[in-house]
């Protein structure tokens, strides 16, 4: 009878350890979801930001669109589909 109760209290401080573990798991994933989110919004207002001034030396100096700041790496930046992305992340994250 001894026996098995040391067995169940090793058992059930086996589990504790489980669930802290788990628990710091799942604070790790909320923490780096929460990082990614607050990039892609940096990145989105940067995005504004760039079409903004884009559109504004453009109407100055009546060159087209594209012409006056070289598409090169916020140009090639595919932002519909990372913002998209974050808005999966935030909808799954209000549903759990």
């Amino acid at each position: 009878m001894k026996h098995h109760i040391i067995l169940i209290e090793g058992m059930a401080a086996a589990l504790m350890e489980s669930v802290a573990y788990m628990q710091s798991v799942r604070a790790e994933l909320i923490s780096t979801v929460a990082i990614q989110y607050y990039t892609l919004l940096s990145l989105e207002a940067q995005e504004t930001i760039y079409e903004q001034t884009e559109n504004q030396i453009c109407s100055l100096t009546g060159k087209p669109s594209g012409s006056i700041i070289p598409r090169g790496s916020l140009g090639s930046w595919k932002a519909p589909e990372s913002i998209r992305e974050g808005s999966q992340l935030r909808r799954a994250g209000k549903q759990s």
